[in-house]
């Protein structure tokens, strides 16, 4: 992630969770996840907080962790005074806030709780063969798992069969 490529991955996290929300019964909230001129926008959040030291185990330098940290499937979107205050927290800390709802479904999936009464969700997941699921840790084969994800989604959002 660039600045240069920064509002288009927003755009890309707004619409996949605007999605979601549709497809599960909860008003879209896009507009304002797109929109930098209220008080308390959206960001993109960073799974991984920028702690290389703390994950030497599982990336082999600083650019490997720069790389996986940066990508889509380690990012999501949360309101910036949320985002600010998660500061250098660890990934179970930042999990209890995902999971708070103070997010979004989208930042709720990381957790156990988003699959815990809620029927529209899991039908959501169901019907389109999707594989959300929560996670304890949260590294390298979760990105890749999360990109999986990512990658079903903006086949759904984006349906090309629509332009044949």
């Amino acid at each position: 992630m660039r600045d240069i490529t920064k509002k288009y991955i927003k755009n890309i996290l707004a619409r996949i969770t605007g999605y979601i929300e549709e497809q599960t019964g909860v008003a879209s909230n896009y507009c304002n996840y797109v929109n930098t001129q209220t008080k308390n926008p959206f960001e993109i959040e960073h799974i991984i907080t920028d702690h290389y030291e703390w994950f030497t185990a599982e990336y082999s330098d600083q650019d490997d962790f720069r790389c996986w940290r940066n990508s889509i499937g380690a990012l999501l979107l949360l309101h910036k005074s949320i985002n600010a205050s998660l500061n250098d927290a660890k990934y179970d800390y930042k999990l209890k806030k995902y999971c708070s709802n103070e997010g979004n479904i989208y930042t709720e999936s990381l957790g156990e709780l988003a699959y815990q009464n809620n029927p529209k969700f899991k039908k959501f997941i169901a019907d389109n063969s999707l594989g959300f699921k929560a996670y304890a840790p949260f590294g390298k084969n979760e990105i890749t798992e999360r990109i999986a994800v990512l990658v079903d989604l903006v086949k759904l959002v984006w349906n090309d069969d629509m332009f044949i």
